[in-house]
């Protein structure tokens, strides 16, 4: 067997029958049958290779479209790795502080947005006037607040804007 493997065309005889791919003994095969482990439909235990088409099924045959749900509070997701995100948000354990001031957070991108807060940097400017910000969300506020409300019934500069250049 092993000159096998030298030999420009190696004989494949042990077929994978769910994707056609050969292996030259069972015990290969054996090892690849694992990359097919399949997931069940816990209603009508059909199997699927991952959990996309096993979501898909479920949605579309048994209508249901939200299948992770989390024990603390029962809210549900469609993603194994959506619960497992959400549920680090019970825990009272902060993982992450901040080195500035010593706020503690549980999930890395928390801190990543806190540390915007201690920045003077401000990416976000508004197209109607000269006001930037350290978030969209301010951008949002600040549209709403000076430029939509002053502007009710009529159009926005923004979209004044647009349609003349039209």
């Amino acid at each position: 067997q092993h000159m096998i493997t030298h030999s420009a065309e190696i004989p494949t005889p042990f077929k994978c029958l769910q994707c056609g791919k050969g292996f030259i003994s069972q015990f290969k095969l054996t090892g690849h049958l694992k990359e097919h482990k399949s997931k069940k439909c816990p209603t009508c235990s059909e199997e699927f290779l991952s959990d996309a088409p096993l979501r898909m099924h479920l949605e579309n045959v048994h209508g249901i479209v939200k299948i992770f749900s989390c024990d603390i509070c029962t809210k549900t997701f469609k993603t194994p790795e959506n619960l497992r995100l959400h549920v680090k948000s019970h825990s009272t354990i902060m993982s992450f502080f901040c080195d500035i001031c010593d706020k503690g957070f549980k999930q890395k991108h928390h801190i990543e947005q806190h540390m915007i807060t201690h920045s003077d940097e401000r990416p976000i400017s508004c197209s109607l006037c000269d006001e930037t910000f350290k978030r969209k969300t301010h951008l949002k506020q600040h549209i709403k607040s000076a430029h939509e409300s002053r502007n009710k019934g009529k159009k926005t500069a923004k979209k004044a804007s647009r349609e003349s250049s039209d």
